[in-house]
C-alpha cells in the first residue's frame, strides 16, 4: 500500500471495515495517536491536511491521513473548487511516508475541473453496493465467523427479507448485517436455520403479496384472488396491492421484450433495476404469457388507474375481476 487514494464509497458499512484494515493490519494497531489521522476534508482547513501529511510517522515506516466526504458532488465542487485544486497541486509532491485516503460519499463523483486535477494521482478504489452473490457471501461470512454453520437456503431469504438488492434500496449493510446477528441469536447446536430466519423477519402480510405475485406469474386467477380476499380480511389496502400487480405485469412485459431482442439476462437486470433471483423468477414465467396478452393486462390496468383518479372506485372488486380473467 503506497500513495493516494481515492475512495468511492457507495457502501458505507464497506468503507468503515476499510478504515479498520487501515488501522489494524496497515498499522499494526501501533502509535495510533500519531500515525492515524482522520478528518471531515469539507471543514478541515487544507493547510492542516498537509501539515499532517508532512509529518513523519512515529517509530513506523508509514503514516496513514484521511479526509472524509470530499466535496466531489456536482452542486458541491464549486463551492470548494479552489481548495480542492490546492489538494490536487499538492498530493503530487505529496510525502512519500504518509498513505493519503480521500472518501467520497458515494459511487459517481462529479468529473469536472477539479476531479480532472485530482485523477492522474490518485488511485481509484471502488467500495460498490454489493450484488447478489457477494450479499449471500457476506451473510455467510459472518455467521461462520461467529462458528456458525448456515442453512444454504438462509442467505437467500435474508437478502430478499432485507430489500438490499431492490432499486432504488436505502438498506444499508448495517441493517443487513444487524438482521444476520439477530438470526445468529437463534442458532441451535452451532446452526442456524430458514426457520430461525423466518421466525423474525416473516411478515404474513408480505409473504402472500409475494405469493400472490407468483400466482400472477403463473397465470392462476383462482389462487390470485384467493390471496386478495385474505388482503381484505385483514383490511390491507387495495391500492397498495394494485400498484404491486402493476410493477408485476410491467416486469413480465420488459423480460419478455428483452427476450425478444436476445439480450443477456445482466443487461436486463441492470435495464429494469432488479436483482438476478428477481429476474430469473419473471425469467421463468414470462413464456406462460404471449407479448399480446401483456399489453392487454397492462392497458387494463391502466384503465384502472384512470377510473381510481376520475370516479368513484372499488378497486378491491376490479382486482378480483382483473385476477379472474388471467386465465382467460
Amino acid at each position: 500500500v503506497r500513495g493516494a487514494y481515492l475512495v468511492l464509497a457507495a457502501e458505507p458499512f464497506l468503507w468503515d471495515s476499510m478504515k479498520k484494515i487501515l488501522k489494524d493490519q496497515v498499522l499494526g494497531g501501533k502509535y495510533l495517536d500519531f500515525n492515524y489521522q482522520i478528518d471531515d476534508f469539507s471543514t478541515q482547513p487544507l493547510e492542516d491536511f498537509i501539515g499532517s501529511a508532512e509529518t513523519l510517522p512515529f517509530f513506523l515506516n508509514k503514516k496513514v491521513v484521511i479526509a472524509e466526504h470530499l466535496p466531489l458532488e456536482k452542486g458541491q465542487v464549486k463551492e470548494y473548487e479552489e481548495k480542492l485544486l490546492g489538494l490536487a497541486s499538492y498530493v503530487k509532491k505529496a510525502n512519500p511516508s504518509s498513505l493519503l485516503f480521500f472518501q467520497f460519499d458515494g459511487g459517481l463523483p462529479f468529473k469536472g475541473k477539479a476531479y480532472k486535477a485530482l485523477e492522474p494521482a490518485l488511485q481509484i478504489v471502488r467500495l460498490a453496493r454489493l450484488n447478489e452473490k457477494e450479499l449471500h457471501r457476506f451473510i455467510i461470512k459472518r455467521l461462520q465467523a461467529k462458528g456458525l454453520q448456515v442453512e444454504k437456503s438462509l442467505p437467500p431469504f435474508l437478502a430478499e427479507r432485507s430489500f438490499y438488492l431492490t432499486r432504488p434500496s436505502e438498506t444499508s449493510l448495517y441493517q443487513l448485517a444487524n438482521m444476520v446477528d439477530a438470526v445468529a441469536g437463534l442458532a441451535e447446536e452451532g446452526r442456524v436455520t430458514l426457520k430461525a430466519g423466518q421466525s423474525l423477519f416473516s411478515d404474513p402480510v408480505e409473504e402472500n403479496i409475494f405469493k400472490l405475485m407468483d400466482a400472477i406469474s403463473r397465470k392462476d386467477g383462482c389462487q390470485a384472488i384467493h390471496y386478495l380476499v385474505g388482503f381484505e380480511q385483514v383490511k390491507e389496502d387495495p391500492i397498495r396491492i394494485f400498484y404491486m400487480t402493476v410493477r408485476q405485469i410491467r416486469l413480465l412485459l420488459g423480460v419478455k421484450g428483452i427476450k425478444s431482442k436476445r439480450l443477456s439476462p445482466a443487461q436486463g437486470m441492470r435495464m429494469l433495476g432488479i436483482s438476478a433471483f428477481e429476474y430469473r423468477k419473471i425469467e421463468s414465467a414470462v413464456d406462460r404469457f404471449t407479448l399480446e396478452e401483456l399489453i392487454f393486462l397492462h392497458e387494463k390496468l391502466f384503465q384502472m388507474e384512470i377510473d381510481l383518479k376520475t370516479k368513484p372506485f372499488d378497486m378491491a372488486l376490479a382486482l378480483e375481476i382483473f385476477f379472474g380473467a388471467l386465465g382467460n
